[in-house]
């Protein structure tokens, strides 16, 4: 299998195998940029809303003590539990778990921060490149976090 074959019919190979009288492999190139705009969209906004040298303007020690006071306010107590049954081997098993701790709600902090005359500042071009390059690190632990429920982007 030759997978260089849909760049070189998109270049215009001359063995290019035709769909509808469109060469095949610009289907696989509009999947490729339609992903690749997905991509630098998702990337666009990626400063983390839980650092207080996120938001503008920058008055240090203001901005310090107003965010610990949100993030204070927005911290909420969660319990978590799940049980389930599986097949296996030997038939089937059960298993169960449990967790319980903080998390911070990230929508309430940034509406706390915003009502303090904060807002959170946008990604610099060098910021959103890194983001990008970085891309197929990070994008495969996205869905399999979403696969189990998670949101890797939840503080933005």
């Amino acid at each position: 299998m030759n997978v260089f074959a849909p760049l070189s019919t998109a270049l215009g190979s001359a063995s290019a195998t035709k769909v509808g009288g469109r060469p095949l492999a610009w289907i696989y190139c509009s999947r490729a940029l339609a992903l690749c705009a997905a991509l630098a969209l998702a990337a666009s906004g990626c400063v983390s809303a839980m650092s207080a040298r996120n938001y503008v303007p920058q008055n240090p020690p203001y901005v310090d003590q107003a965010y610990y006071e949100c993030l204070r306010g927005s911290q909420q107590a969660y319990a978590r539990a799940g049980y389930g049954t599986y097949a296996n081997a030997y038939g089937y098993a059960s298993s169960g778990g449990a967790s319980a701790g903080q998390e911070t709600n990230v929508g309430m902090l940034k509406s706390c921060m915003g009502a303090k005359g904060y807002q959170k500042r946008a990604a610099t071009s060098a910021e959103t490149w890194v983001s990008l390059t970085t891309a197929p690190l990070w994008v495969p632990f996205c869905v399999l976090a979403a696969a189990g429920g998670a949101n890797c982007l939840a503080d933005q």
